[in-house]
């Protein structure tokens, strides 16, 4: 593909075992830098909250990593818990408790994901 006379290249890489979510988005551009773009699912976690998450539908990417030249430049990480809607953790799993996003991390120095 041509867009301003760069010339690029993207190619996809799904788990199809798994889902049909592409994990891995591979564009290289005229300019000879390869970027990468690796993304985590529910499907790839087998935790409870990730299972109750694909049960509900909810597949978006819950980790993604963003590389240029194999140097990480950017992420993000979404981690969810079982509560209900006042965000009250319950004591074991119950079917009126779903889970919500509790904890958004980003990394926020190139290379250097923030710690928990």
């Amino acid at each position: 593909m041509l867009i301003d006379r760069v010339e690029t290249q993207t190619d996809y890489a799904y788990n199809l075992s798994d889902h049909l979510q592409p994990i891995e988005v591979r564009t290289t551009n005229s300019d000879g830098k390869a970027y990468k773009t690796q993304n985590k699912y529910p499907q790839d976690y087998s935790d409870p909250v990730a299972q109750k998450l694909v049960a509900q539908n909810r597949l978006l990417p819950l980790e993604t990593t963003m590389l240029v030249d194999n140097q990480m430049v950017d992420g993000s990480r979404t981690t969810y818990r079982f509560m209900d809607a006042s965000g009250n953790q319950p004591a074991g799993l119950t079917s009126g408790f779903g889970p919500y996003p509790y904890h958004f991390e980003r990394a926020v120095e190139v290379g250097r994901p923030r710690r928990q």
